[in-house]
């Protein structure tokens, strides 16, 4: 294992194509490349099916955070609306990868890195940080939702849901760390 590691440390800034590997040992080799590159990797898995395992193996094995990317499960072109929380996950997932100032661990399935991204731009002009008790302009917080892609709705259930009654603004914005927003 080291020496692969010493080798992924030598092609620094190329990929190496690691497989053959089972069981919780591919989560064992990415958590100590993880610790000995101290740099953000992204692990490419066959299909989404393998993620949340892989995730939950990683966990065991380093406490660095593991970013899930997961894939639309809709085949492109098709008039489906993909889920919100999927959404959502892919949202988070690049926003953090962008303001993280640690290394991370990204598990994303092929299917997933085959769709177009967002531009960094343009997730960073779509991003409003929204401070308890501070003072803000409620119609024009509104607007710039609904230009995000926020719905309307009675009542708040999943991401990118919103909700206003009133001086009370309801919304459900994407994860940013697996806790709850208050």
């Amino acid at each position: 294992m080291q020496s692969l590691i010493d080798r992924l440390r030598q092609t620094s800034g190329l990929h190496l194509d690691i497989n053959g590997l089972s069981g919780s040992s591919p989560a064992l080799f990415l958590a100590r490349c993880l610790h000995q590159l101290r740099t953000t990797i992204c692990c490419l898995v066959p299909t989404d099916e393998h993620l949340e395992s892989l995730a939950r193996d990683l966990a065991f094995f380093t406490d660095a955070r593991v970013l899930l990317y997961p894939s639309f499960e809709i085949p492109p072109y098709t008039p489906l609306t993909p889920d919100p929380a999927t959404t959502g996950t892919r949202l988070s997932t690049l926003y953090q990868l962008r303001d993280s100032g640690e290394p991370l661990m990204v598990l994303a399935s092929i299917e997933a890195v085959q769709r177009l991204v967002i531009p960094p731009p343009a997730l960073e002009d779509s991003c409003e940080l929204i401070i308890r008790g501070e003072e803000i302009d409620r119609d024009q917080l509104i607007a710039d939702l609904a230009e995000m892609g926020y719905e309307s709705s009675d009542l708040v259930r999943q991401v990118g849901d919103l909700a206003v009654r009133g001086g009370i603004i309801d919304l459900f914005p994407p994860p940013t760390s697996g806790e709850p927003c208050l």
